[in-house]
């Protein structure tokens, strides 16, 4: 997919099951490169549209979103301070620059804020993405996922 085949926007809460459902099928089919499917499932698990909807209203994070032709949402990254808190792809929409493009437009949205580090916890599945774009391993690290197993991530930082 190229740039003419899908655009960018602001998030909005009448995404968040579109939201929801890129979230849960990136974790589940592109996590698969670093975690099992039971770790995958616990990863993904209790996700709901409302979470969504509480981060942008309540929780002070910005999400902008990828859409294609039919105004259908297939990325998403959102951003708190100087930190990508998401940054999630259709699988089959993987690997066509949409994150890459997502990803620039939440570095140059945390440098106009006056920032000079970018963070993001990472995924396993993620880190060769991040450490091709410059990104840097800050400390390697467990989190315990909403379903309760505890994964092998990272933290990485890129200062700007």
């Amino acid at each position: 997919m190229n740039a003419a085949q899908y655009s960018i926007r602001d998030g909005r809460p009448e995404d968040a099951e579109q939201l929801l459902e890129v979230h849960r099928r990136a974790i589940l089919e592109l996590g698969a490169a670093a975690y099992t499917p039971e770790e995958t499932r616990s990863w993904a698990a209790r996700l709901v549209p409302q979470g969504y909807v509480w981060a942008m209203a309540e929780g002070n994070e910005v999400f902008e979103v990828a859409i294609d032709k039919d105004d259908a949402v297939v990325a998403f990254v959102s951003v708190t301070d100087n930190e990508v808190m998401a940054l999630y792809v259709s699988p089959e929409r993987s690997r066509a620059g949409i994150a890459s493009a997502l990803l620039a437009r939440a570095e140059q949205r945390i440098r106009s804020a006056g920032f000079d580090k970018i963070v993001i916890g990472a995924a396993l599945s993620g880190l060769p993405f991040y450490l091709a774009r410059g990104y840097e391993i800050e400390a390697e690290t467990s989190w315990k996922t909403r379903g309760g197993l505890t994964l092998e991530v990272a933290t990485v930082r890129k200062v700007l």
